[in-house]
């Protein structure tokens, strides 16, 4: 079977091929259709499952494929949840991921409760209307300062719980085995 993914994120690609790999799909993205590199799927739902459903639904209309999208948020207990749904443009709609994790750390000054999680929300829906979710959570906490080059977005300030190393401080396999992301991809193809 061929499967699209909804993303243009680099990373995230390899991370969701690498956890399907055993099912022995195909998979192509925006960059193998050249005429919708430039399009950009909306994301205007509240919560990390109608992001994942506009993604998919979007992508599906203009592919005619079975679509696999996803929204991953971070959620800070003393933030009240932020930066949440919108953890991606945090700092702005084109912010980097230094831009947001510099305002999350900002945001963090001088507070001591740091509890959080990530979650994603995966989904695959086919032109038939068909749809199959996975979650997946990672608790942790988030450090005072950045550590590590192995990861993106917030993985340099993010601790999981029972490890001293950042997401970004992790090995690949390490990461990998214990990430949200994993996690909702896994609960996905256990279903499909």
């Amino acid at each position: 079977m061929t499967i699209f993914l909804a993303t243009k994120n680099r990373h995230k690609i390899a991370e969701i091929a690498a956890i399907f790999q055993k099912k022995k799909y195909e998979f192509q993205t925006c960059w193998d259709y050249p005429e919708f590199s430039d399009l950009e799927a909306p994301e205007t739902g509240q919560t990390l499952e109608e992001n994942a459903r506009e993604k998919a639904l979007f992508w599906v209309k203009r592919i005619r494929l079975p679509v696999i999208s996803d929204d991953t948020g971070l959620f800070v207990s003393s933030l009240g949840g932020e930066p949440g749904v919108y953890s991606s443009r945090f700092a702005g709609l084109n912010a980097t991921y230094q831009e947001n994790v510099h305002l999350l750390l900002l945001k963090l000054s001088g507070i001591i409760e740091r509890g959080a999680y990530f979650e994603t929300v995966s989904l695959l829906c086919d032109p038939d209307g068909r749809e199959i979710l996975g979650r997946g959570r990672l608790p942790g906490r988030i450090s005072s300062k950045q550590a590590g080059s192995n990861g993106f977005g917030y993985d340099p300030v993010f601790l999981p719980d029972g490890y001293q190393k950042t997401l970004a401080e992790l090995t690949d396999a390490e990461k990998n085995s214990i990430s949200h992301r994993y996690l909702a991809f896994m609960d996905l193809a256990s279903r499909i």
